[in-house]
């Protein structure tokens, strides 16, 4: 696939190709959309949480999640995400409705292809990048999830992508940025923050990212009993899913499950601040970090594999180019020349 230290020019193109496979899907779909059809869950309430903003109301103390209310309690018809979510998709989703919002999506597809190749060229090279991208693209999940279930996890994906690409030349900004990627969502900011620390300019970075946080501090003082039930509680409440591996399980089991996962989560968060360096192995850890959170929690939806694929794509593509480069620099050398290098 690799020919010396750059790709092949065809390989460029399937990028471009699967860049427009993306575009002709959103068309397709884009196509079969109406407004008279309600959205899916997330991205409903999220144009409503938009919607109920534009009318100067707080979308914490407006019931926009009837499901929640209906199945849950009076108490948590509020929106359910954190206040970056509405403020980025709202001005397409205002404008345009449904599709405002399907267009989005798309922005935020490409705008993470964009950053996957920037991270993995860092690393391993135009060839890794293009790679990374590659394999992100040509997942299916992607397509399904963001242009048929029209989720709105991508936002704080691209948010923490920009964070990890930041950390070491730019930390005040990788603060702001992981802090947005949390006002967006909790997670999976949250979780993968140790991973996200730079080696130096931590304070500029605790500066950033409380900076980032502000919006979140916002809501919650505009409606303390409110934002809790519904951002807080309501999670902290929610029924093991039939997703889970603790499904059917005896609650002690269970139990046990979660505070090894914690633990584990720690070990690895302690790992990330104290060695972590490298964007791919930032990358690593990020998946490693986010699959203890997905395995200890109540469910393990489609959109929770979003999360991880990215930076999946750039530690396996950086790694495969890195492994390919190897053999043909120590071509002709000995086999004690090439162990020796390797140490």
């Amino acid at each position: 696939m690799m020919e010396g230290p750059e790709p092949r020019r065809w390989f460029a193109g399937v990028v471009i190709a699967l860049l427009l496979a993306h575009a002709l899907y959103f068309v397709v779909r884009l196509n079969l959309l109406t407004d008279s059809k309600p959205l899916p869950d997330v991205a409903a309430t999220t144009l409503a949480a938009a919607q109920t903003a534009a009318r100067n109301q707080n979308f914490y103390t407006t019931a926009i999640d009837h499901v929640a209310k209906r199945e849950v309690g009076p108490a948590f018809g509020g929106y359910k995400y954190l206040p970056v979510m509405p403020l980025v998709y709202g001005p397409l989703g205002l404008t345009l409705g449904n599709a405002g919002m399907l267009l989005t999506n798309l922005l935020l597809d490409f705008a993470t292809a964009a950053l996957i190749f920037l991270a993995a060229r860092r690393d391993g090279g135009r060839a890794a990048g293009l790679l990374a991208v590659a394999a992100y693209l040509s997942l299916p999940l992607v397509l399904g999830v963001l242009y048929a279930k029209f989720a709105t996890d991508l936002l704080p994906v691209l948010l923490l992508l920009g964070s990890l690409l930041a950390n070491e030349r730019r930390p005040l900004f990788a603060g702001l940025l992981l802090g947005l990627s949390v006002s967006s969502k909790l997670l999976p900011g949250l979780a993968a923050l140790p991973a996200c620390v730079p080696p130096r300019g931590r304070g500029a970075f605790g500066l950033g990212f409380a900076v980032g946080l502000l919006p979140t501090l916002i809501a919650w003082f505009s409606a303390p009993r409110d934002f809790i039930d519904n951002i807080i509680l309501f999670n902290a409440l929610r029924p093991v899913d039939t997703t889970s591996w603790m499904w059917g399980l005896a609650p002690q089991v269970s139990e046990v499950g979660r505070m090894a996962f914690a633990l584990l989560w720690l070990v690895l968060a302690i790992f990330a601040v104290r060695y972590a360096t490298s964007v791919t192995t930032r990358s690593s850890l990020i998946v490693l970090l986010l699959v203890t959170v997905m395995l200890g929690g109540p469910a393990v939806h489609q959109n929770y594999i979003l999360w991880l694929m990215p930076f999946l794509c750039i530690a396996l593509a950086v790694t495969a180019q890195k492994a390919s480069q190897e053999p043909q620099y120590f071509k002709g050398r000995d086999a004690e020349d090439y162990v020796l290098a390797r140490w």
